[in-house]
């Protein structure tokens, strides 16, 4: 059975992940991009999966909008706002239904933003 990832769950626990391990507190476009390819990769090689990002610029908009609490998006970079202090608010309404498959794929894939 194929998966389908939001791009807003696919944003929000990279950003999630990015806070926690280094302070950073934004993601470009680019970078998420990678991010969902690597994620689609993860899930096949590892775990046997079949996954779909369901990404593009109009989801990114809606997303922003739905979420504008978190989220500010600004020159193709999505940023958490600085009245979100901590990540637990993210995760609260980002992770509590995730797979622990996709969440790892998610894990890995930040390590390689940071790793560049």
């Amino acid at each position: 059975m194929c998966k389908f990832i939001g791009v807003e769950i696919l944003a929000a626990n990279v950003l999630i992940n990015l806070i926690e391990s280094s302070n950073r507190r934004s993601v470009s476009l680019a970078e998420l991009n990678k991010c969902g390819i690597e994620v689609v990769n993860i899930l096949e090689k590892e775990f046997n999966e079949t996954a779909v990002v369901l990404y593009d610029k109009n989801r990114i908009g809606s997303f922003v909008v739905d979420y504008s609490d978190f989220f500010e998006y600004e020159n193709d970079t999505l940023y958490v706002k600085d009245s979100v202090e901590d990540t637990k608010q993210l995760r609260d309404w980002f992770r509590g239904t995730l797979s622990y498959e996709i969440l790892s794929a998610i894990i890995s894939s930040v390590k390689s933003i940071l790793q560049n």
